[in-house]
């Protein structure tokens, strides 16, 4: 689901410090609020269309202290739309990393 879902890394990330090596399972607040906004947007009505390649394309990317995402859409009218999104999660060292604009 990670191509359908905005941020997945980002939003997921206290879900998977979980399930750390050598960590205790503690389940939290944000533990809570993570795994909501997951089932929220799981069964979501948003709409991905699929690739056309005579439309213009925008990437736009993102990064925050936990993980990275992108979308890639279509520009329909002066609206964008949704192809396909991408993010993972931060590895410790690149959480070291500085973000720059």
């Amino acid at each position: 689901y990670s191509r359908f879902i905005p941020n997945m890394s980002t939003m997921t990330y206290p879900l998977r410090k979980l399930m750390q090596k050598d960590r205790k399972f503690e389940w939290t607040s944000s533990c809570e609020d993570a795994y909501n906004k997951l089932k929220h947007e799981i069964v979501s009505d948003r709409v991905i269309i699929p690739f056309n390649p005579e439309l213009p394309v925008t990437l736009a990317t993102d990064a925050s202290p936990t993980g990275i995402a992108a979308v890639l859409s279509h520009n329909i009218n002066n609206t964008e739309k949704p192809i396909a999104f991408a993010s993972r999660a931060l590895s410790d060292a690149e959480r070291n990393y500085s973000q720059i604009d």
